[in-house]
């Protein structure tokens, strides 16, 4: 049984078919590559598949339960997270306090357990940064000062920060769009290495990304996307010997 099912999914933007007729499936620990040139949609449907658009095309599955009409935050609830192309984190928290907020979808505070000055709430929130500095250390940054501002740190940590954050839910699937981008060779080496890791721990992942080594490397299989519809579908080895792959995307020297 497939952990994530994407049965002709569609988007979009007046006459422009953004995605078109997508269909593909996921294993549960499988790597999965989804991959294309730029316009080709991969963006977008990592969008549809969060539920941060509902796209109105298509059916989606995930762990043999459908979620087409299921809100992005009630996706989250199930198991589902992302990052983004653009690093996306909270201003005004500090490095522990945005891996932290990850986590809220497992927690029990509320407003009113607040007001009540109810004990449980200072032990989950213990319980909550515990857990946070345990993904910064999975994410290689266990070193930096956890309190200090992420505007403070570099791109590629804050990179890490936003991963750290998303694997604070303790997700499924772990959607990650372009997480190279920006990054240096070392940087981008590092990562091949905590994708992995990542896997090894229980999460699937599915990556979006235009660094082919990153890609060659840690993929199982990878979905190829072209002006919106997928043109390619297995691993790597053989997609990049795809004349249709070639020509749109790896180049016929590759």
């Amino acid at each position: 049984m497939p952990l994530l099912r994407v049965d002709n999914v569609g988007r979009s933007f007046g006459r422009l078919d953004a995605v078109s007729d997508v269909t593909f499936e996921q294993s549960k620990g499988e790597i999965l590559g989804l991959i294309g040139p730029n316009g080709a949609g991969k963006s977008t449907l990592v969008n549809l598949l969060s539920g941060l658009d509902d796209g109105r095309k298509g059916r989606i599955w995930f762990d043999d339960e459908e979620i087409t009409r299921t809100r992005a935050y009630a996706r989250a609830r199930k198991g589902i997270a992302r990052t983004f192309q653009l690093v996306k984190l909270i201003a005004g928290l500090p490095v522990l306090g945005n891996v932290m907020s990850g986590r809220h979808r497992l927690g029990s505070i509320n407003l009113i357990k607040i007001a009540a000055g109810l004990r449980s709430v200072g032990v989950e929130e213990q319980e909550f940064a515990a857990h946070a500095r345990d993904k910064l250390d999975l994410v290689g940054l266990s070193h930096i000062d956890s309190s200090a501002d992420c505007d403070t740190l570099s791109y590629g940590q804050q990179r890490l920060v936003e991963i750290a954050r998303a694997l604070a839910s303790e997700p499924a699937l772990l959607l990650l769009d372009e997480p190279a981008a920006g990054l240096n060779t070392e940087e981008a080496r590092q990562l091949q290495a905590l994708i992995r890791r990542i896997r090894d721990e229980g999460t699937t992942v599915l990556l979006v990304e235009h660094n082919m080594r990153l890609v060659e490397a840690v993929c199982d299989r990878c979905v190829v996307l072209h002006l919106g519809r997928k043109i390619a579908d297995g691993p790597f080895a053989t997609i990049a010997q795809d004349p249709q792959v070639r020509q749109a995307y790896l180049g016929q020297g590759r």
